[in-house]
């Protein structure tokens, strides 16, 4: 046991903290199992793309309208029109109505002249680069075995974070601003006092963005103006602030993340900003424009459970005061709920063989479900979904195959765009 624990530890360096922040959420020593090990099964399903419009059976019928992803649903695969060395990829259907496939056109123009701002950690961050990359061109490989970089895999399996963030900015075609920076390895103290991660998204023909900032665990929440007047400028001058980071100056401002940029972030060693959640979503968030904001703790939330109700509770009271109405509707803030996670009792090694036991693990948020009820904020559900996958599904105990994000992010669009007229309109 103590060769496996730190073999894992290997691993869990490795994988750069991510991954290895889930290892922390277990019990020391050593119980009786009673668990599953076989892996659910995906229903059969037809034709060669997610986005054919073909009967499945078990799915409903009907637009789906008011959905949370709390709506029981089930995943069903398709064949790609490719060789695969593995299973095919799957889609994600309710058994309550029928879920729209959003193409990239009606996705651009529900999100148009709306900003959207997602904040949490790494689950959260392959969704907004599926999301982006959906908007600016097309969904990253969902078969996830076609060679080259795919923006929905892992940083420490192509090359570090610096390539991971040139490539993934790159690949946005100078449509994002990426203030990002991570030395790759263990989670050291200087990991941890440089490492930033914030992006902003534009598309200028649909006046749409898309912002994600970095939520990573206790740490805080923080970043750099992002414009080019503000980056030459001494921390602290006038006319640079939060209202930078906002639709009009970022639009201004878009480029793809060059080394002398990403190299500058280490040499600096400081920020603009800085603040944890609550604050951030109170002191900054409100001069940034978004009328719509998902906040998600993702993998750092203490002992397992997220149960502070005064932190909640000041939480989505920021949240409901920092967004601002759009041409469409009112301002909407979610607590988006964390996907799920896979835990393998490994009998020998460092992967989990056939027959080793399996368990699929929610994050406890019982209280800011039922707090967000109570206080008007909205539920976007990424939990129910994710708790029937295959366990092929997963890239490891808590990231899954691009595929997944795809399909989030499409019951998204579900929730956030379907209205009774969107159905006569298509």
């Amino acid at each position: 046991k103590e060769a496996e624990r730190k073999e894992e530890g290997k691993q869990g360096s490795k994988e750069g903290g991510d991954a290895t922040a889930a290892k922390s959420l277990e019990a020391n020593g050593t119980r009786d199992l009673k668990l599953p090990t076989s892996s659910p099964i995906a229903v059969k399903g037809k034709g060669n793309s997610p986005d054919a419009d073909v009967e499945t059976e078990g799915e409903g019928s009907g637009q789906c309208l008011g959905i949370t992803g709390s709506e029981e649903g089930f995943w069903s695969d398709y064949d790609p029109g490719i060789p695969l060395k593995g299973p095919k990829p799957l889609r994600y259907h309710l058994k309550g109505c029928k879920l729209h496939r959003y193409t990239q056109a009606e996705a651009r123009e529900c999100l148009s002249h709306r900003h959207a701002l997602f904040i949490g950690d790494s689950l959260t961050r392959y969704q907004y680069m599926s999301l982006v990359m959906f908007l600016e061109d097309k969904w990253p490989d969902d078969t996830g075995e076609k060679p080259g970089f795919n923006p929905c895999r892992e940083a420490w399996g192509q090359g570090g974070w610096k390539v991971f963030y040139q490539t993934s900015s790159n690949l946005l075609k100078g449509k994002e601003t990426c203030d990002c920076f991570r030395l790759d390895g263990p989670m050291s103290k200087t990991t941890q006092n440089t490492l930033v991660e914030n992006r902003y998204f534009h598309l200028a023909a649909q006046n749409l963005s898309v912002t994600y900032l970095q939520l990573f665990g206790v740490l805080p929440m923080r970043g750099h103006w992002p414009t080019k007047e503000c980056a030459t400028k001494p921390k602290g001058v006038d006319g640079c602030g939060p209202h930078t980071m906002g639709k009009e100056e970022v639009s201004k401002n878009l480029h793809i993340l060059t080394s002398e940029e990403y190299d500058s972030f280490l040499k600096d060693g400081k920020f603009d900003w800085t603040g944890n959640h609550v604050e951030t979503i109170a002191k900054i968030v409100p001069f940034m424009g978004v009328d719509t904001l998902f906040v998600n703790l993702g993998l750092w939330v203490p002992t397992g459970e997220y149960a502070n109700k005064e932190e909640i509770k000041a939480l989505y009271k920021a949240a409901r005061e920092a967004v601002v109405p759009h041409s469409k509707g009112v301002g909407q803030s979610f607590w988006k709920r964390t996907t799920t996670m896979l835990k393998c009792y490994k009998t020998g090694g460092k992967r989990c063989n056939p027959g080793d036991k399996r368990e699929v693990r929610f994050y406890q948020d019982k209280e800011p479900v039922s707090i967000a009820r109570d206080m008007g904020v909205g539920i976007y559900d990424t939990a129910e979904p994710t708790k029937t996958l295959p366990w092929w599904t997963w890239n490891d105990e808590v990231h899954y195959r691009p595929f997944v994000y795809r399909e989030l992010n499409n019951l998204l669009f579900n929730q956030l765009c379907n209205s009774p007229a969107t159905k006569d309109s298509r």
